[in-house]
């Protein structure tokens, strides 16, 4: 029997060892009972979110930290051996989450144009007045100017005028800002 984070190399029945993983993948003791090799048979790739390193007592992978994301689809152990896996999310995005396989966009109303490895949506901005950003509009990295005619209150937050009123009629008279 090995301790956690290795499995025993070799076949049954003859000389074997205690071994770790290789880099990119986690120890998950027969979860390929048919694999041709003790390897198959014992090491799993790591999954979207993670990676290893190898070498680790735990035999478990590492999620990526904020900031960054590795995403679903990548099957190599090549593409989940080291942190730099975990790309930082792009300009108008953000994660919050450990082990993220996506960054999310900037919220509607905000946006990011420079910056990467955002970690909360408080380091996206909030669209100028006049401006307004939808969610899926330019990709988190721009807001877009008011039409003739439409307006934004107090910036990008608050597209509820904007698109309710604007599209079926006059915005509600409001009182002029402070």
């Amino acid at each position: 029997s090995c301790p956690e984070g290795k499995y025993t190399s070799g076949a049954a029945g003859a000389s074997s060892s205690c071994v770790y993983c290789p880099a990119g993948k986690h120890v998950n003791l027969n979860h390929y009972p048919q694999g041709s090799t003790a390897e198959l048979r014992n090491c799993q790739v790591c999954g979207a979110g993670a990676y290893s390193t190898g070498n680790d007592d735990t035999g478990a992978c590492t999620s990526c930290p904020i900031g960054r994301h590795l995403p679903s689809g990548l099957n190599s152990a090549a593409d989940h051996d080291t942190l730099s896996d975990c790309s930082l999310c792009q300009i108008g995005r953000f994660n919050a989450n450990l082990g993220a396989s996506a960054c999310a966009e900037c919220q509607i109303g905000t946006f990011s144009d420079s910056g990467t490895g955002y970690t909360s949506p408080d380091q996206c901005s909030i669209c100028p007045s006049g401006r307004y950003r939808l969610t899926g509009v330019n990709s988190g990295t721009a807001c877009s100017a008011c039409s003739a005619g439409k307006y934004v209150v107090g910036g990008g937050g608050v597209l509820v005028f904007f698109f309710f009123f604007g599209a079926f009629g006059p915005p509600p008279k409001l009182p002029p800002p402070p």
